[in-house]
């Protein structure tokens, strides 16, 4: 099945503040997210679902956690670092 990706606009804040402090980290996430479009990629990208939340998981990318919502499309919630 594959998917939307939708930003919500704190997320995307929170990206353009990661793409000008580090770069090369922003890239990574980007690709990654990129890669949530197909749920079958999901287990190689290391996506977990979080437990008391049903439709909302978690995506490690380095440092950096990705929170995403999953209603028809998936919507990036949050992105920052641990």
């Amino acid at each position: 099945m594959l998917y939307e990706i939708e930003w919500k606009p704190r997320a995307v804040r929170q990206f353009e503040n990661l793409r000008k402090q580090d770069a090369d980290a922003a890239k990574k996430v980007c690709e990654k997210v990129e890669g949530l479009a197909d749920r079958e990629k999901w287990q190689d990208l290391g996506v977990i679902p979080l437990t008391f939340h049903p439709d909302r998981y978690r995506l490690w990318v380095g440092n950096y956690r990705v929170l995403f919502d999953v209603w028809n499309r998936v919507i990036i919630l949050d992105v920052r670092e641990a």
